[in-house]
């Protein structure tokens, strides 16, 4: 079972929290930091499944953003602002980004400003089943749809109606 390693470390006189993830009793270790070229500052695991880890990191200028890492240290997405959902049965997760958080491209392409927000769903490899564009995603627990803007979709990223 994976599992989240915590040790404390001296960096320059401050202690420090490092987080790795352990694949089985030592035998593979995957160093978070180095995975995401970035400070590791939380870690903690996205549902009781135990798949997913969301990983809070800092950028330059004391920006947070997210990560989410599976529990096999594979890197599905990372410049999250926000994970509001994680919908396990299908692997989805519904994500807020920032223009920031997007990279240049994204950015751009979307037409996100650096310190504006976008709402998305991105599928466990990291693509977009809903392409960040939106300004509010909501998912219920007992329905199969996400409620976009007005606009309903499916779990596919289907267009389903418009919300009456």
């Amino acid at each position: 079972m994976t599992e989240i390693i915590t040790y404390q470390e001296n960096v320059e006189g401050d202690e420090v929290t490092k987080y790795k993830l352990d694949k089985g009793n030592g035998t593979i270790v995957i160093d978070l930091e180095k995975l995401l070229n970035a400070t590791v500052s939380e870690c903690e695991w996205l549902g009781e499944d135990k798949s997913y880890l969301q990983v809070m990191y800092g950028e330059w200028e004391g920006t947070d953003h997210f990560a989410i890492v599976s529990k096999d240290g594979d890197l599905v997405k990372k410049g999250i602002k926000e994970i509001h959902h994680y919908i396990p049965g299908v692997k989805l997760f519904v994500v807020m980004f920032t223009g920031f958080g997007l990279g240049e491209n994204d950015r751009a392409y979307y037409s996100v400003a650096n310190d504006d927000w976008k709402m998305g769903v991105i599928n466990r490899y990291g693509d977009y089943i809903l392409e960040p564009k939106f300004n509010k995603i909501q998912y219920f627990d007992d329905e199969e749809l996400f409620y976009a803007d007005g606009i309903i979709y499916d779990f596919k990223g289907e267009f389903i109606k418009k919300d009456e």
